[in-house]
């Protein structure tokens, strides 16, 4: 997810340049997971699916 002003946004930050995400806030997926270390069910879907 990319955030700026405008909201949130599915993007695929890794091929963006850096200049594109300059002021904007980016979550991975790995940012996702929880604070005990546990998977998120989206990582897990993710595995599944070969993602």
């Amino acid at each position: 997810m990319v955030t700026d002003e405008t909201g949130a946004k599915a993007l695929n930050a890794c091929i963006l340049l850096l200049p594109q995400l300059h002021g904007k806030a980016v979550r991975t997926i790995q940012g996702i997971s929880g604070p005990d270390g546990k998977t998120h069910p989206v990582q897990d879907a993710m595995v599944k699916h070969h993602g």
